[in-house]
């Protein structure tokens, strides 16, 4: 049953006989119930439907909306019939913006709805009309609208063609009809305060009769806003209901603007179900398709932060969507045609899977937002005061991007995941942005929590490609406030693509960041990883950053642009399954910038088994000069295992580092503990086991005069196992007297010296403190294999004798003597 009523009901009734003295009257009366069926104004009239008849005006263009039949008003008594189709027809041959207004006369049931039930469609509005539902004396803005259009024989409830340029549709229900409103290439159409799909029975009944898609806006149409519009640098208008279609809207046309409406909910926004009838079962309320659905995305505005004022006083009001509770997605851009000259999408202040407060789960069954074959430039959420969309609960993704999508993506100032109140777990279903298509994409200043999944997952499907990507300034896995928002997996994972993660905060998850299999030349710069600025405990239970790229050439860190790593439950590095080739440069692993310790349960940084053949550099590599070791080197410290730890198989050049209060080793090869010298160096491990430098104790010390340290040691690794030359660096030890703190200066040990003692002495980089100090070495082959840390020496020794030549000149000013060990 599509109408309440039987078609008799629908019908006018007849008046009852009219006797011969009254016929004059009759004819008078009629003629002028015509004409005050409607006022002139200019160009336009006004047409007042009185009748939920389905009769044709009986003479186009006279401007009198009138069937030829009589209805009776309780209060004016007899007036010419004037019904919706009427209406319609007079106003397509009258010229100007005619108006269609609905009066009490008209037959209204019991909770002061009037059903329209059109046999075939109305005929397509070709003039500029405004139908205003509101003036139906029971309209009431809290509800659906009380004039409903219900098919029974059409395709269209209204069908609006390119003449009817600025047309208005006010306060309209739509039931039952393949298309609720199509505009096929208008311009300017106004659509507010109607509903599509439900409408209002008995509170809290609804009934529900879907139309195919509620508001069609075909690729010729221009400039449409559905729902609030901006006039006079404000907004007018309540928005419309849009639920229980199969698609709620569906744009292909340029310009469209999508504004305060309730997408697959109540006209509150607090329910997602209803009854049908009293007594009826429970149905949902949401388009069982997509929300929106964008076949073009040229200059589309959903939702809208309206900017007033000059600076420095502007103002700011935003307005967006409730798109929730869709059995597809909530917004499902499909296709997009890239147009340089016009502007792309925007999608701002809406809350995409939750109620209208923000606090409860009102899910779409897909991706919140998802983006394929996107061409036009897209944004999603800004940074102006109330521009954050809000993406949560929805069984999906939050937000995917996919489908090799080529305009220019962003998505910034986003919560994903996370409710109204900034902190309880509303989670999407997956991942909280998903990104496997656009190029570039730049992801800045989201907040993304509760992900089952990832918070941020990059380049996960294998026949889809995404390209550049920057992300930038989130904060994965908490707020801004410290409040824990943990994501299931990990906070960032990438897969693929060229892709910067810099700035960012994040935490509470299984892994901070995770640079996957297929990934390469990824850059992870600036970013607090199991922590935030203030140094605050957000470990993630196992690796603050894990590797496992085959490809690599990754950069963790760089000058300038350090990570800082703590409190993770793993380490705060972990390189694994052929991790190939990566740079570690200038973080604080296991320590603040300012200097709190934030130890990492595991090692500060650890290369596990098969962690690649290319060596990675951790500080400086065999290149780097002297001068730039300080500005590189990563600081590890308070980590509760080693500061370094590397299993057979790896291989890494680690020079120049700053590393203090380890729990264990400073450099860990095999991970078994200290590892002594084998004299020849024919073992094999991580690194070959290179051997490290043998300080001798008696001649090390440091001049009193002109303040040069003075070493002499040897490396005992045969040619034939050690790649020479050997560089061989030197360090301050730390308050422990066990791990190399200071880098002191470097020196090149030949093949030619191999296992003899070799004596230098230069300028150290740092000037040495005055009192007894541990100095430490390591050895570095010429294939960037650097040993663990030697066996301490202290300088100066009291009793040594202070005649050991001095004015030597090696690296950095270095003299050498060579001689034969004893």
């Amino acid at each position: 049953m599509k109408t309440l009523d039987s078609a008799d009901r629908l019908r006018p009734q007849p008046l009852p006989p009219l006797r011969r003295s009254t016929k004059l009257l009759v004819t008078a009366a009629t003629a002028l119930m015509a004409v005050l069926a409607l006022a002139t104004t200019a160009d336009a009239v006004v047409l007042q439907v009185n009748s939920i008849a389905d009769t044709s005006d009986n003479n186009w263009g006279d401007s009198l909306c009138s069937t030829g039949a009589i209805v009776v008003d309780p209060n004016l008594g007899p007036r010419a019939e004037c019904t919706l189709r009427a209406a319609i027809e007079e106003a397509n041959a009258w010229p100007g913006r005619d108006e269609v207004r609905f009066v009490s006369s008209l037959l209204y049931d019991v909770n002061g709805v009037a059903w329209f039930n059109p046999a075939t469609d109305y005929q397509p509005i070709t003039e500029p009309i405004e139908i205003d539902g509101t003036t139906a004396p029971s309209y009431d803005p809290a509800r659906t609208p009380r004039v409903v259009l219900v098919e029974n024989g059409g395709s269209y409830g209204l069908n609006l063609l390119p003449t009817a340029d600025g047309s208005t549709i006010r306060g309209l229900t739509f039931g039952g009809f393949f298309y609720g409103i199509y505009l096929n290439g208008t311009d300017g159409v106004w659509i507010d305060r109607c509903a599509f799909g439900v409408h209002d029975h008995v509170d809290p009944y609804m009934f529900r009769n879907a139309n195919g898609v509620g508001i069609h806006v075909n690729i010729q149409a221009t400039n449409t806003w559905i729902g609030a519009k901006v006039q006079n640098g404000a907004f007018v208008g309540l928005g419309n209901t849009i639920s229980g279609n199969g698609v709620g809207i569906e744009n292909a046309g340029t310009n469209t603007h999508v504004v305060g409406n309730k997408i697959g909910t109540d006209p509150t926004g607090t329910r997602r179900e209803a009854r049908v009838g009293a007594l009826g079962q429970l149905f949902t309320l949401g388009n069982t398709a997509d929300g929106i659905r964008v076949e073009n995305g040229v200059g589309l505005e959903i939702g809208r932060v309206l900017v007033t004022g000059t600076l420095p006083n502007l103002s700011f009001v935003a307005k967006g969507n409730l798109i929730s509770n869709n059995g597809g997605h909530g917004i499902d851009i499909v296709e997009t045609s890239n147009q340089p000259t016009l502007p792309g999408m925007t999608i701002v202040a809406n809350q995409i899977g939750t109620d209208t407060t923000g606090l409860l789960d009102f899910g779409n069954a897909l991706s919140g937002i998802y983006v394929s074959d996107a061409a036009a430039d897209l944004v999603i959420g800004n940074l102006l005061p109330g521009g954050a969309n809000r993406v949560a609960g929805n069984d999906g993704d939050g937000i995917e991007t996919g489908l090799g999508g080529v305009g220019d993506t962003v998505i910034e100032g986003n919560f994903v995941g996370v409710a109204a109140d900034g902190i309880s777990p509303l989670p999407n279903g997956f991942q909280g942005i998903r990104l496997d298509g656009g190029d570039p994409v730049r992801v800045e200043a989201n907040v993304v929590g509760h992900s089952p999944n990832h918070g941020i997952l990059i380049g996960n499907d294998p026949l889809q490609s995404v390209g550049t990507v920057r992300v930038i300034g989130n904060f994965v896995g908490m707020n801004e406030s410290g409040d824990a928002l943990p994501n299931g997996l990990s906070g960032i994972r990438v897969e693929e693509g060229d892709v910067t993660i810099r700035d960012n905060s994040v935490g509470n998850g299984q892994t901070g960041i995770a640079i996957a299999e297929g990934a390469s030349l990824i850059d992870v710069f600036s970013n607090y990883v199991g922590t935030d600025a203030l140094g605050r405990d957000q470990g993630n239970s196992g690796a603050g950053i894990l590797v496992t790229s085959t490809v690599g050439g990754n950069e963790i860190g760089a000058l300038g642009k350090g990570n800082v790593i703590g409190w993770n439950g793993g380490s705060g590095i972990l390189m694994d399954q052929a991790a190939n080739a990566n740079l570690v440069v200038a973080n604080k692993i296991g320590v603040h910038p300012n200097g709190i310790p934030m130890p990492n349960e595991n090692h500060g940084i650890r290369m596990r088994a098969g962690a690649g053949t290319f060596p990675a550099v951790i500080g400086s590599d065999l290149t780097t000069s002297s001068l730039d070791f300080e500005e590189r080197a990563n600081r590890i410290a308070y980590n509760v295992l080693d500061a370094i730890s590397m299993q057979d198989g790896t291989e890494a050049a680690i020079r120049g580092n700053r590393i203090t209060n380890n729990g264990s080793l400073s450099i860990d090869l095999n991970e078994n503990g200290n590892t002594p010298n084998d004299f020849g160096d024919a073992d094999l491990g991580a690194n070959r086991l290179q051997n490290s430098p043998e300080l001798d104790p008696v001649r090390t010390r440091v001049d009193p005069v002109t303040g040069e340290l003075l070493v002499e040691y040897r490396v005992t690794s045969d040619v034939g196992n050690a790649a020479y030359p050997l560089t061989i660096d030197f360090y301050l030890a730390d308050p422990t007297g066990l791990q190399p703190l200071t880098y002191l200066g470097s020196d090149s040990y030949p093949a030619a010296e191999a296992h003899l003692q070799r004596r230098v002495q230069f300028t150290p980089v740092v000037p040495i403190p005055v009192g007894l100090q541990n100095i430490v070495a390591t050895a570095t082959s010429a294939l960037s294999e650097t040993s663990e840390v030697g066996a301490p020496v202290a300088v100066p020794e009291p009793g040594l004798a202070a005649g050991l030549a001095a004015g030597l000149v090696g690296l950095l000013g270095f003299t050498r003597r060579a001689s034969r060990s004893a």
